[in-house]
């Protein structure tokens, strides 16, 4: 600085302040403090247009910061859906091996954990799906559509037990199409397989009983037959005279009744031994009719011959 007059030698030192300064927000990475200057001087300047750089630092900063928070608050919300979800959630690889899921996927399938079922599973095809070709079919259906919802499968829970489930899923590609993984959601149906399973079950059975409850010719006299099965398992056949589909169910349900130790003394005694009766009185009934009309041949043959 030698050989410079005053004013030279203030404005070189106001400089190298400045340029110190700048130097120490780079290597401190602070830039929340404004450089402080005389205004009306050309250092003044320079340094004014500095602390505007600056402003402009700090609000990207701020701006960078407010959509970290923002980006920090979706993944803890995801997360929180993730891992608190009541269905299953999954990625899998087009080879049949799981990427990732969340703890109601485990428990699904019998698992303590995500990554015990990782590990313990690495062919979905062979160890998850009871039918052999079922994982063959849902990849198929894939490449084909590239989802799927309410596909539905038999599959194997860790003890070997079978449950029934519904997935929903969509393929997940490349810039070039190609499959990365399948992703989805997975539910269990078993609850409502075992009801329309129950419900088949009833209707087959109306259905059998239905065809069975049909006339048949006897002769000249038509009969009615009957097979019946209760909620209990018990199955009852009835052959009526005559074409009443109602008395011959009743007559089926009573013998299937019958077949119950517990009920039989009730059945007799309720049932059995009131209509026993009423045949009975119709049968003397009928018989005192029947002598009542009835004609004496001999006499009257006596009668015509004496005539």
């Amino acid at each position: 600085l030698e050989g410079l007059n005053h004013s030279e030698h203030g404005a070189s030192t106001e400089l190298m302040d400045l340029l110190v300064e700048m130097q120490s927000h780079q290597e401190h990475g602070d830039f929340s403090r404004d450089i402080q200057t005389d205004p009306y001087t050309e250092t003044g300047q320079l340094a004014n247009e500095y602390n505007k750089v600056l402003s402009r630092i700090r609000n990207e900063i701020a701006d960078r910061e407010q959509a970290a928070q923002q980006i920090a608050l979706a993944e803890q919300r995801y997360r929180s859906i993730f891992e608190n979800s009541i269905e299953g959630i999954f990625q899998t690889t087009p080879e049949g091996r799981y990427m990732a899921g969340n703890p109601a996927l485990a428990r699904l399938y019998g698992y303590d954990s995500v990554h015990d079922l990782a590990a313990s599973v690495n062919d979905i095809a062979r160890q998850l799906y009871v039918a052999p070709g079922r994982r063959r079919q849902f990849v198929e259906l894939m490449e084909q559509q590239g989802r799927l919802i309410d596909f539905e499968s038999a599959v194997f829970r860790r003890d070997r037990s079978i449950v029934w489930i519904s997935e929903n899923v969509r393929s997940v590609c490349d810039a070039l199409g190609k499959v990365l993984y399948y992703e989805g959601t997975v539910v269990d149906i078993t609850k409502r397989k075992q009801t329309e399973a129950r419900r088949r079950k009833r209707r087959e059975e109306r259905s059998a009983i239905n065809r069975l409850r049909r006339p048949m010719s006897s002769g000249e006299m038509a009969v009615t037959r009957c097979t019946i099965r209760t909620d209990g398992g018990l199955t009852g056949h009835a052959y009526v005279a005559g074409r009443s589909e109602r008395q011959a169910e009743l007559a089926a349900l009573l013998d299937a009744m019958l077949q119950d130790p517990a009920r039989q003394a009730a059945l007799h005694t309720v049932v059995i031994a009131p209509l026993a009766n009423a045949q009975q009185r119709r049968r003397d009934r009928d018989a005192r009719k029947a002598a009542a009309t009835r004609v004496d041949f001999f006499t009257m043959a006596t009668m015509r011959s004496g005539t």
